[in-house]
């Protein structure tokens, strides 16, 4: 079936033949794809997948919110299908840190991630044999010794969290890199992909966060942690930690999927990718080069981040690519629609440390950028497309949980799908839906950065040196 695949996906899979972390690639039908447009979809989609599930429910977010009724309705959900009496296996996995910074509620009252789960879904004593549900709550080894004692929740973030953003509802699978709260619901726009009937993807992901879990600390019925499953302790053992990791997860991330000899009516492939380069787990990061070197001359690539702070590996890759005659832009955040517009503090000049950083990277690769901006909105989109020569569709899409930057690839966990097509009609759609991005976007000229909002202080420069590492 090499020969049915799309070229582009023929030139990937020569081009990772050797990648030390192969990812598998999974056979599908162009029509089990959906690409939902915008917030209102997405929590609607998700409402949907767990209130219709019959067997499993698995899902991961940075967090969970408990500022609004949106919200609500998805711990609800959940929490009405843990005690409906249906054989539904629950699983939430989210990060650790971010899951217990005190936040106010609807009400103004002090509370988190971690104790609103734990209100819902954690099951009394003598529930506990009639129900599967788990919570888990993933640490880095990262932070240890007396920064882990003494940082204030926010700070500890800082090192790294698990950023998957990824759900299987039975066989229906759904990545984003939108977070299940508030903003993410109403006017916060993100890319999703949902993906049904698609059983052998679905399990993959299911294997993947279900060896997160093992290595995360369990909420207990009080909002307490229990003991990590696998025996493992991040922060007592964080060498036999990370060994346990690659070993494990590692290992699902690059178990090959059923033979694609077995699937002759495909017209659409699926590559999932992992990444945690704290552990050296770069599979992500390989196909993301991979796909950014293996484009031609006069093709296009898209790239979309809503904070754009390149990693280095692969600004070099963009850099011969462009040199190579490849046409390559990025739709990124207006300092506007950049999620830290108006932050109270020190965060407050992020947005502009930002317009900085994108101000010498257009000086550097003479790529064009494009800004979302739309009023009261914010930009959180990410991905890339591919548009072979002399084509106006993309080919290749990639979305998920990554931005490009330095922080996805050295210090969170990130998840992402690539998805290959050659049927004209997805084609298409893949179109609109970059087209749709784009028509709240405006193209960016040298002038724009001299703008009164974007000029450059010594806080700006001093918060750039900082989230040039971190953010």
């Amino acid at each position: 079936t090499m020969e049915a695949m799309p070229t582009a996906l023929r030139r990937l899979e020569r081009a990772t033949r050797q990648a030390r972390w192969r990812a598998p690639t999974f056979a599908v039908r162009a029509e089990q794809v959906e690409l939902l447009d915008g917030p209102h979809a997405f929590q609607e989609a998700v409402v949907r997948g767990v209130k219709q599930a019959k067997a499993r429910v698995a899902v991961a977010s940075l967090y969970v919110g408990i500022e609004s009724k949106l919200v609500d309705e998805v711990y609800l959900a959940l929490e009405q299908r843990t005690k409906d009496g249906s054989k539904l296996d629950v699983a939430v996995l989210v990060d650790g840190w971010r899951a217990t910074r005190p936040t106010r509620d609807v009400d103004g009252r002090w509370t988190s991630t971690a104790r609103k789960l734990a209100e819902h879904l954690q099951p009394k004593p003598w529930e506990e044999k009639h129900r599967k549900v788990r919570v888990g709550l993933y640490q880095t080894p990262a932070m240890r010794g007396l920064a882990r004692k003494l940082l204030p929740p926010r700070y500890k973030e800082v090192v790294g969290v698990h950023h998957v953003k990824a759900f299987v509802f039975d066989d229906d699978v759904l990545i984003t890199g939108a977070n299940l709260s508030h903003d993410y619901f109403t006017a916060r726009q993100d890319r999703y992909l949902h993906l049904r009937n698609a059983k052998p993807v679905a399990d993959h992901m299911a294997k993947l966060l279900d060896a997160v879990m093992d290595l995360s600390y369990p909420l207990q019925a009080d909002g307490s942690l229990g003991n990590i499953p696998c025996g493992i302790d991040p922060h007592q053992q964080p060498k036999e930690f990370k060994n346990h990791f690659n070993d494990t997860v590692g290992a699902i991330a690059t178990a090959q999927g059923p033979a694609l000899e077995h699937a002759p009516d495909a017209d659409t492939y699926v590559i999932p990718t992992f990444q945690m380069g704290q552990f050296d787990l770069r599979q992500d990061e390989e196909y993301t080069k991979a796909v950014i070197s293996m484009a031609e001359p006069g093709s296009q690539l898209r790239l979309a981040s809503a904070y754009l702070n390149l990693a280095k590996s692969y600004e070099l890759c963009m850099a011969k690519a462009v040199q190579n005659g490849v046409d390559l832009s990025f739709l990124t955040a207006s300092p506007q629609a950049n999620g830290f517009f108006g932050a109270k503090g020190p965060a407050g000049y992020i947005p502009r440390a930002y317009s900085i950083l994108e101000e010498r990277l257009y000086q550097r690769l003479k790529c064009h950028i494009w800004e979302y901006s739309r009023p009261g909105w914010q930009f959180h989109g990410k991905g890339l497309w591919y548009i072979p020569p002399n084509q106006r569709t993309p080919v290749l899409t990639s979305i998920g949980s990554p931005n490009f930057g330095y922080r996805s690839i050295r210090r969170d966990m990130e998840c992402q799908l690539y998805l290959f097509t050659r049927n004209s009609n997805l084609r298409k759609t893949l179109h609109e839906e970059m087209e749709h991005l784009h028509q709240h976007a405006k193209a960016i000229d040298p002038t724009d950065f001299q703008h009164e909002g974007r000029r450059s202080g010594p806080m700006a420069r001093a918060a750039m040196n900082l989230i040039r590492h971190y953010l």
